[in-house]
């Protein structure tokens, strides 16, 4: 990820992939994940520990607990997963069958590349 990118910038571009998947801003999850994903854009091997690194991390700096943090992000999912664009789930999905769910981890990952995505799509 280059340096000259803001990260207002950055930030809005993820917006616009969760909000077309369909997570609930209204939760809390949705901004664990926005979190998460923007730190990934940055160094994916955060995703390697995803329970011993980012997690951690990412509770210290929204002052809760670790367990919290990985069952917001879940519910996010799920809720995302029973009520969102269909459309553009099945775009990241394409290899799960209907009716299961990412994990965490798998969704994470899948957003990071459709932000990777539109940044080459938008030449930057």
């Amino acid at each position: 990820m280059t340096e000259e990118i803001s990260n207002e910038f950055l930030l809005s571009i993820i917006e616009e992939k969760l909000d077309a998947f369909g997570v609930p801003r209204r939760l809390l999850g949705y901004r664990y994940i926005l979190s998460a994903v923007e730190k990934s854009l940055y160094d994916m091997n955060v995703l390697d520990g995803i329970t011993k690194n980012l997690y951690p991390n990412m509770a210290k700096q929204f002052y809760t607990t670790y367990g919290a943090v990985e069952r917001n992000i879940r519910t996010a999912i799920g809720c995302m997963c029973k009520n969102g664009n269909a459309k553009e789930i099945r775009k990241i999905m394409y290899y799960k069958r209907k009716g299961v769910h990412f994990t965490n981890k798998e969704f994470i990952f899948a957003t990071v590349n459709e932000v990777k995505k539109e940044l080459a799509l938008r030449k930057i």
